[in-house]
């Protein structure tokens, strides 16, 4: 991104998580192993069939097209999406900035809190409580 915008030089563009691949938004979001390993957990976690192979565009118009069994399963499902890539773009940036590595379990842990926390400035409360919710997303019905 910095290369687009001629900040560094093409040769300097690679990946912040892996540095093995240009950093592109479709390779540093969702491509890449470290946050393919992400997705992959949180996907799992909503039950949410995702390909490596698409783009952050198409991942996206996937995300937000899927059906859900009430209002408030659908929020938590879009709010999972942001919550990945905001964490993702915030690793990326920790890891080339302040030479933090980053650990995945770690981060998949953090996203998942960050989503119920998010939760619980919404209009709508909910039953469950920040505990449960961050352990299984599976108690939504």
């Amino acid at each position: 991104m910095l290369a687009k915008k001629g900040i560094i030089s093409q040769q300097d563009n690679w990946c912040g998580f892996c540095s093995e691949q240009p950093e592109t938004i479709d390779h540093l979001l969702f491509q890449c192993h470290c946050s393919w390993q992400v997705w992959c957990n949180v996907a799992e976690g909503l039950r949410v069939q995702i390909d490596r192979q698409m783009t952050v565009r198409q991942l996206y118009e996937m995300w937000m097209s899927q059906r859900h069994s009430n209002p408030l399963r659908k929020k938590f499902h879009i709010a999972a999406f942001f919550a990945v890539v905001w964490s993702l773009w915030t690793e990326r940036n920790k890891k080339v900035f302040e030479q933090q590595e980053v650990q995945v379990v770690m981060l998949c842990n953090l996203i998942r809190w960050r989503i119920v926390w998010w939760s619980k400035a919404w209009k709508e409360h909910h039953p469950y409580s920040v505990e449960e919710l961050a352990r299984n997303f599976d108690c939504i019905p």
